[in-house]
């Protein structure tokens, strides 16, 4: 997961090669089936950050690292969230 996130912050620093949401989907699924939820969710702000808005997949991948992670509390305010903003 090191060197995918290696590659990550390499498409970001390159001209004309900027990762997308499914470059950033597939790394925050991956986070979140390690269990590596605070990580997933840096991801998360990040690609917000860049103009790139979370879909639901990218969602599901983490209310599936919190479960996993004991969250649960965190995963229904997110679910909750989620609901509200038509998700």
């Amino acid at each position: 997961m090191t060197e995918a996130l290696s590659v990550l912050d390499e498409m970001k620093r390159q001209k004309g090669c900027k990762p997308d949401l499914h470059n950033y989907s597939i790394l925050i699924d991956g986070l979140s089936k390690m269990g590596e939820v605070s990580k997933a969710v840096g991801l998360i702000l990040d690609m917000e950050k860049n103009g790139i808005m979370p879909g639901m997949v990218t969602y599901s991948s983490l209310l599936h690292g919190l479960c996993k992670t004991g969250e649960v509390k965190a995963a229904l305010k997110l679910f909750r969230d989620l609901d509200l903003r038509g998700f």
